[in-house]
């Protein structure tokens, strides 16, 4: 019971960390190639400290710190698509409609105010 209580303490500390770094950031469309490298770095980084507790002779804190590889691994990636999502929606919004079958995308910049209308 207390390696669940460990696994979640670290969880939530991973979560306010990324959290703050994503919110800081504001990733734009452009990072979520980023993201193909960041996953895979923060997984390795995690079976890396494992493999250090390991032979270090840390067996229950190597087992956390494995769960957590694959938590924040997740983690991660749910966030930053959250973030870009979020930067999105404060950049623009975006409607779809159709009129005499055919269909029209109108976005609106939210920053200058502007309109464009295009057939979708």
């Amino acid at each position: 019971m207390e390696t669940l209580y460990n696994i979640l303490g670290l969880a939530v500390i991973d979560f306010g960390l990324i959290w703050l770094w994503k919110y800081q950031m504001d990733p734009d469309p452009s990072v979520s190639i980023g993201i193909i490298l960041l996953v895979p770095f923060v997984f390795v980084l995690n079976l890396i400290i494992t493999g250090v507790l390991f032979f270090a002779k840390e067996k229950e804190f190597s087992r956390i710190f494995l769960i957590n590889s694959v938590i924040v691994s997740n983690m991660i990636f749910y966030l930053f698509g959250k973030g870009i999502d979020r930067h999105q929606n404060k950049r623009l919004e975006q409607w779809i409609f159709q009129k005499a079958d055919t269909p029209f995308s109108q976005i609106r910049w939210k920053e200058t105010n502007e309109f464009s209308i295009t057939i979708a």
